[in-house]
């Protein structure tokens, strides 16, 4: 079975950017702020490594929040750059964040 890619959940218990510090330690790849606008209803902040592409989305602002119930957590999405790219297995990406102090399902 081909992963495509994978999302995981975090919960609220850390600022977007130390989430984001602690998502860069549990995965070794440099997270960084995306200012682009490329996620305009979402705060962000991503990561390439080994053809891998990680995107951690913060909460959305109340008036871009579409969801029936509010967001309340953040979202990492993994997924292969180009063809070939390994995904992480979704069980080691949860654990080595859970390493690194997150609640992460």
């Amino acid at each position: 079975m081909k992963v495509l890619g994978i999302d995981i959940i975090i919960e609220l218990d850390h600022s977007l950017s130390e989430t984001a510090k602690a998502v860069s330690r549990a995965l070794g790849v440099a997270m960084k702020e995306e200012l682009t606008g490329r996620f305009e209803e979402c705060p962000a902040y991503t990561a390439k490594s080994g053809g891998v592409v990680y995107v951690l989305l913060g909460v959305p602002e109340p008036e871009h929040d579409i969801s029936d119930d509010p967001t309340n957590d953040y979202c990492l999405h993994v997924w292969p750059e180009r063809e070939g790219a390994v995904v992480p297995e979704l069980a080691f990406v949860v654990e080595a964040l859970r390493m690194a102090g997150l609640r992460a399902s």
